[in-house]
């Protein structure tokens, strides 16, 4: 039978290696990190500084993805611009060389139905929840518009047709009573909106002269025509000086997000002064450590030994 004494020794001797073992984890970490591993011991529960930095990054990485929505929202009206630039082009080369009979080039009549209804379908795009062109309402299938604006400037035989294509397009793109987006927060006291007001007049200019085309309104005689084609050149211009307009407005956010990243990083380098190791101090602790274990290791053998030969 083992005496009492020895077991109580060897649980001593077991528990101080446990520790040791424990002590020389720590210190390999924190050399490998650079960090301590105690943070709250080493703190001496001090932690509200360090609560404080990660609220702040946190609240930094929030708005590096509220940047990311915003640019991906520009970037696409960027596009979508793009693309109503070049369904005016081709409705200027079927204005200027227009033909009644079949030929290469297709009635002017049907390419401006085909232009409203592209035109009217990028209103209706939407990334991420969030439409890219209109305020917040949803606008109808092109189809349904499109009737509703015959009906409309049949109804009122005694209106310029202009002008009640205009009200029922205003009407569809940005209803009474419709709450546009809200901005964006992007930086302290800061936020982006993704509503350019410029936009929503231009696409109800666009959107009624193709209207009178298709519904062929206008477009009947070559003066027409000809005025037509300098209409939409002069359309496509304002949507040049609006693409220039979100361009600049892209580049300020860049610069939000040049500025909230520099911030961050200088956080970063506050919250490493706070929880950073003393190289020097933890390699002299994790000598120290080592020694004491294969000390204990080596007497833990001895005592062993000599408790098997007092047995025999």
């Amino acid at each position: 039978m083992t005496p009492i004494g020895d077991i109580a020794r060897n649980a001593l001797l077991q528990n101080q290696t446990r520790n040791l073992r424990s002590l020389i984890q720590v210190k390999t970490d924190e050399l490998a990190t650079g960090r301590v591993s105690k943070l709250r011991e080493y703190l001496n529960g001090e932690t509200g500084q360090l609560r404080a930095l990660q609220s702040d990054q946190n609240l930094l990485q929030a708005y590096k993805t509220n940047i990311n929505e915003v640019q991906t929202i520009f970037g696409a009206q960027q596009r979508g611009l793009d693309q109503v630039r070049s369904i005016l082009a081709n409705v200027a080369d079927a204005a200027l060389s227009f033909q009644n009979e079949d030929g290469v080039q297709p009635p002017l009549q049907v390419v401006a139905r085909q232009s409203f209804d592209a035109v009217v379908s990028l209103l209706k795009s939407n990334i991420g929840g969030r439409t890219v062109f209109n305020q917040g309402s949803a606008v109808m299938e092109p189809n349904q518009l499109f009737t509703q604006i015959g009906a409309a400037i049949a109804a009122q035989p005694d209106q310029p047709p202009t002008d009640v294509a205009r009200s029922v397009i205003q009407q569809a793109i940005d209803p009474e009573n419709s709450e546009p987006q809200a901005p964006v927060p992007v930086a302290p006291n800061q936020s982006v909106s993704t509503n350019d007001p410029s936009i929503q007049p231009q696409f109800s200019d666009i959107l009624s002269s193709l209207s009178l085309l298709a519904l062929g309104r206008s477009g009947e005689t070559a003066p027409e025509r000809q005025d037509i084609a300098t209409s939409v050149m002069q359309m496509q211009d304002q949507l040049v000086s609006t693409q220039a307009n979100i361009g600049q407005r892209e580049d300020r956010l860049d610069s939000v997000l040049s500025r909230n990243a520099s911030e961050h990083e200088a956080l970063e380098f506050l919250r490493n002064e706070l929880t950073a190791a003393d190289p020097y101090e933890a390699a002299t602790q994790l000598q120290t450590a080592t020694l004491r274990l294969e000390t204990l290791l080596a007497a833990t053998a001895r005592i062993s030994k000599l408790s098997l030969t007092n047995y025999l």
